[in-house]
């Protein structure tokens, strides 16, 4: 049974925004009338659905374009190991992009930025899914890897001082894809917040190639004792 999405607005820290509780942590939720990064994009809540103890992300048509959905930790967060579980009914559409990725908005121009992604880029036959740490153009800092089937997914990103571990399984099954990143740019032990968005790459249309949304079940984080 759908579960119509329970939003309160804080008293007091980032005052005025709007927020849910997903998997015992709470979330803002980024509200956008305009067009704004990633994309650009309109985020509204209205992309946003609670469906028992699930985050279910969807990309809606509106007469003044898409609306695309994004969430952000209240709580921050250091090194340590950080778990989602999701699902996929379809492939994503080529033009929708799925981020997990860790930001903290006090340290630019990078943001000790790391993230796993589902997007194909706007090419249809392009790569699927990748890990990344920024500055991800840089050489080393990104694994490209092929489209996810539709299914079960645990996804993990583990930050320690001197590696980055990144694994992809199946809920049940193997490892889809595994990567220890030990480069040059690990992000130090600042506090940065989680990110969950679904978005359109270049602000553009879905391409009708694959699904438009996707579902969460569960989100945890277990912090790095020695730290």
């Amino acid at each position: 049974m759908l579960v119509i999405i329970f939003i309160t607005t804080l008293l007091s820290g980032e005052e005025g925004v709007k927020t849910l509780s997903f998997s015992g942590y709470e979330w803002f939720v980024k509200e956008a009338r305009q067009p704004v990064g990633p994309g650009p994009n309109r985020f509204s809540e209205k992309s946003l659905r609670l469906d028992g103890d699930s985050l279910v992300f969807s990309l809606l048509p509106r007469s003044k374009g898409w609306l695309c959905g994004e969430v952000y930790s209240k709580d921050l967060f250091s090194y340590g190991t950080f778990t989602l579980e999701f699902s996929l009914s379809r492939e994503l559409d080529s033009q929708g992009v799925f981020g997990f990725f860790l930001y903290n908005d006090d340290v630019p121009p990078l943001y000790n930025e790391v993230d796993f992604e589902i997007a194909r880029w706007g090419y249809p036959l392009g790569h699927g899914a990748s890990f990344s740490v920024q500055p991800y153009e840089r050489e080393g800092n990104s694994l490209p890897f092929d489209s996810l089937l539709p299914g079960d997914y645990v996804c993990q990103i583990s930050w320690e001082e001197d590696q980055i571990d990144f694994s992809l399984s199946r809920k049940g099954g193997g490892i889809v894809k595994h990567w220890a990143y030990e480069g040059r740019d690990i992000p130090v032990n600042t506090q940065s917040r989680v990110h969950l968005n679904l978005w359109l790459f270049q602000g553009l249309p879905p391409a009708e190639d694959g699904g438009d949304s996707i579902e969460l079940h569960f989100f945890s984080y277990e912090k790095n004792i020695d730290f």
